[in-house]
């Protein structure tokens, strides 16, 4: 997939330079590892920035990164924390389903709209999921950016159990 569809889908520029620095960090490769993630020159994005690992023994995400505006949207134990238990309550299938797509596809996700609506806030922005690769074949783990704006005073910490269908969800094959 030329990286330039996905740009062309992206609007908040924070999201064009994650997706361009992924591209870059391929370097060669289908895909980048987690090696590749360069934490000085994403340096702008790190709040912003979160990251999973995929377990296949346990088949799930296990949390490796969540940026300080994560964090604070999300609440704590993201780091080292299994996706199912971070977002219990929160359509945790729906993440799972939307990161393994990434994996099997594989893909790139990017979604905008409510983009913390599936766990109960209220903010707006855009997302972007990327693969990782260790190999820099098969895709091991998923590295992303989420921007938004909370438009209420709520924070993303309550339990909600249906999507919401202002939020839309794009897949790029790669």
């Amino acid at each position: 997939m030329p990286i330039d569809q996905l740009l062309a889908h992206l609007q908040e520029p924070s999201m064009h330079e994650i997706a361009r620095f992924w591209a870059k960090a391929r370097n060669g490769r289908r895909f980048p590892a987690w090696r590749d993630i360069d934490p000085v020159e994403l340096a702008p994005h790190l709040p912003i920035l979160w990251a999973w690992r995929w377990d296949k023994a346990e088949q799930t995400f296990i949390g490796r990164l969540a940026g300080e505006t994560i964090i604070d949207a999300m609440g704590p134990g993201f780091r080292g924390g299994r996706l199912q238990d971070y977002f219990a309550g929160r359509n945790a299938m729906t993440f799972m389903q939307r990161y393994r797509r990434v994996l099997e596809q594989p893909a790139i996700m990017a979604n905008r709209g409510f983009v913390f609506s599936l766990i109960g806030g209220t903010g707006i922005g855009e997302r972007v999921a990327l693969p990782l690769a260790e190999d820099g074949e098969n895709p091991d783990g998923v590295f992303g950016g989420t921007i938004y704006r909370i438009t209420g005073n709520r924070l993303a910490r309550d339990r909600i159990t249906v999507p919401d269908e202002r939020e839309s969800v794009e897949f790029f094959s790669v």
